[in-house]
């Protein structure tokens, strides 16, 4: 049987390579316009991290510390509102939502020993008017100094502000109570309806 040969011409030219594909353009990063930002605090607060859950702690650790934290605002309560008198508005805007996170927590364990306090009770004296309660608060707030106190910012309120925050992280983690923790929330209690009531 004879064998066949594959002849090879000279000069022919090899298939073309594929051409490679273009590369895609980068999409631009449209930058968006900063938001403007307000001195206000959100009405609802953002959750709790992990971290400020104390998710790690045991429920006495938490009481523990909790207790101590307390008794430290406490102590510093005084200094805290002593000039109140100059941004009245801006703490009252402050202590109120501190002063419902205490009633919650007091009410979640001596609710048979704490007169029944109702959110809706009248409260708040501010600019001269009669005692308000919790909405006609905000919407007097809304109206007449807002605009005033934007941008206004004092330590004395960041020290609530971070008071507030282990407020919220005990009515979410704590567990337990004890006579100390009952004791200090009381007197924090009632020197905060001291100062919302005009004192």
């Amino acid at each position: 049987m004879p064998v066949k040969k594959k002849v090879v011409k000279k000069g022919a030219a090899a298939p073309p390579p594929e051409p490679e594909p273009e590369p895609e353009p980068e999409p631009e990063v449209v930058e968006e316009p900063p938001e403007e930002e307000s001195s206000e605090e959100e009405e609802e607060e953002e959750p709790l991290s992990e971290e400020e859950e104390g998710s790690k702690k045991t429920k006495f650790d938490l009481l523990h510390e909790f207790v101590q934290v307390t008794y430290d605002f406490l102590n510093q309560y005084d200094a805290i509102v002593e000039n109140r008198n100059q941004h009245r508005s801006l703490f009252i805007k402050n202590l109120n939502p501190m002063r419902e996170n205490l009633v919650f927590i007091l009410h979640q364990y001596i609710m048979n020993q704490l007169p029944r306090d109702d959110y809706l009770c009248l409260h708040i004296k501010c600019c001269g008017e009669e005692l308000l309660n919790n909405e006609e608060f905000d919407l007097h707030y809304v109206e007449e100094h807002r605009k005033a106190n934007r941008g206004i910012v004092l330590p004395e309120i960041q020290t609530i502000a971070a008071y507030r925050k282990w407020l919220r992280k005990y009515k979410v983690r704590g567990r337990v109570v004890n006579n100390d923790l009952l004791f200090v929330l009381r007197r924090l209690l009632r020197k905060t309806n001291t100062v919302l009531a005009g004192a």
